[in-house]
């Protein structure tokens, strides 16, 4: 009788056990997923403002070729050349 309440209890602690590490890998994956999802929108935030960088410089580079055309027009004759 007492081996039968031993191999019991033992069942017993081990489902236990078992109910326990279920809930930690649920936790573990929740918190994986939670990481993932985390690092793609820093990625695509960073993507956005690499962007946005390579935007500003392009318009700068757009103005600064406008400014330098303008005053070549603007400028009197023989002033823009080098002859």
């Amino acid at each position: 009788m007492e081996d039968a309440q031993g191999r019991q209890m033992e069942m017993f602690q081990r489902v236990e056990t078992l109910v326990d590490d279920s809930r930690y890998h649920y936790e573990t994956g929740r918190l994986i997923d939670q990481e993932a999802r985390c690092s793609r929108e820093a990625w695509a935030h960073s993507i956005g403002l690499s962007s946005a960088g390579h935007l500003v410089t392009a318009l700068s580079e757009i103005q600064a070729v406008q400014a330098r055309e303008q005053a070549r027009i603007g400028a009197p004759e023989g002033v823009g050349s080098s002859t």
